[in-house]
């Protein structure tokens, strides 16, 4: 899944598994994976999440860190402009602009 790409990739035959515990398969997921995996780098190669923690400070639970201007609008992937967003109307409106 790449929320700056605006894509979900599914394989096929994995496409029809279900899930008794939504949660715990999320956690899952998370914990077996690598925090680097996460991490976009800005154009220079260096990962920003570290870097927005210390300039912008830690999230709430309805925050994500977002660019403005939002990449789909063709802003940059510079610290510089990433700022603190609420998650649920950022979302939404990178969906409706990615149409």
């Amino acid at each position: 899944m790449s929320c700056p790409g605006d894509y979900i990739v599914s394989l096929a035959d994995e496409a029809e598994i279900r899930c008794d515990d939504p949660d715990l398969a999320i956690q899952s997921f998370f914990a077996m994976s690598d925090r680097e995996d996460f991490d976009m780098e800005d154009h220079d190669g260096i990962p920003l999440f570290e870097r927005a923690v210390q300039k912008l400070g830690c999230l709430n639970e309805d925050e994500m860190y977002g660019f403005q201007p939002a990449l789909v609008l063709g802003g940059s992937i510079t610290l510089q402009n990433l700022v603190k967003l609420d998650l649920e109307v950022h979302l939404t409106i990178l969906h409706q602009l990615s149409r």
